[in-house]
């Protein structure tokens, strides 16, 4: 009985985490205040109710009662999966489901079915996810060309996309770089120095900036401004523009001022 007690009371402590105990005929005899919160079905509303009733939609009821067939037959615990339950009030609820299975010897057979919201989770995606969305069409529009690299645990920096200008700058379709790592989708002569400072950014936040970077290869040729920032978690963006022109300007600019100045100096000599 205090064996019974401590198990009952632990269940229903776990703010958490919902826990429906119920018979092999899927009857509740056991339902948490998680449960309660997560479903919106008091315990004394649940307890004796089919379980499959209150939170199991109905494209999935079959699979539910096969599931707890083979967990009563075999003694194992079903797969552990995400699935969107039913709420009181018709809507879905994100769930990770875990089972358990409780044999005593002279007493029946008790399934568990062990949940977490993934409400919450979801919603943070959704909004990521609206985010980047939104800074893509950002990026996809502006002048200067852009690439997004996740930083994997194996210290790869794997492209992830590239906007509209830096396939136009760079002449070339930047979808054929994602999944790649930035060894493999660039020339090493355009790298020198570039892919540790990249990791360095995604490690440890702090921006990265190349006044110029030559590229030559894949018939693409350039010299390059380089920006990187942090902008998440292991992700870095890095923003550059083609200085070509401007190099060229500066080094034309630079012979006219040579000119002038051995002009001015052969007038004085005269």
């Amino acid at each position: 009985r205090e064996s019974e007690e401590r198990f009952r009371t632990l269940l229903e402590s776990v703010p958490s985490v919902a826990v429906q105990g119920f018979r092999p005929d899927f009857t509740v005899i056991s339902w948490n205040e998680a449960s309660t919160k997560m479903f919106g079905y008091s315990s004394g509303e649940a307890v004796g109710k089919d379980i499959r009733d209150l939170i199991i939609p109905a494209e999935m009821r079959d699979m539910t009662t096969d599931t707890c067939s083979r967990m009563v037959e075999t003694g194992e615990p079903g797969p552990s999966a995400e699935q969107d339950l039913l709420h009181r009030d018709g809507s879905r609820v994100p769930v990770f489901v875990s089972y358990a299975v409780v044999k005593i010897p002279g007493k029946s057979t008790t399934l568990f079915s062990i949940g977490v919201n993934l409400t919450e989770r979801k919603t943070a995606e959704t909004a990521l996810r609206e985010a980047e969305h939104r800074l893509q069409s950002i990026l996809d529009v502006a002048p200067f060309g852009s690439f997004v690299f996740d930083l994997r645990d194996d210290g790869n920096l794997v492209f992830s996309c590239g906007n509209q200008s830096a396939g136009r700058i760079l002449m070339t379709d930047c979808n054929r770089f994602v999944g790649r790592t930035i060894e493999d989708a660039f020339p090493a002569a355009a790298l020198t120095g570039i892919p540790d400072a990249l990791r360095n950014v995604a490690r440890d936040g702090e921006p990265f900036h190349r006044d110029a970077v030559d590229y030559d290869g894949e018939g693409i040729s350039g010299i390059y401004e380089v920006h990187a920032v942090p902008l998440a978690k292991n992700r870095v963006a890095v923003f550059f523009r083609d200085i070509s022109e401007k190099r060229k300007a500066e080094a034309e600019l630079e012979k006219s001022e040579t000119r002038f100045r051995a002009l001015i100096q052969n007038s004085s000599d005269i």
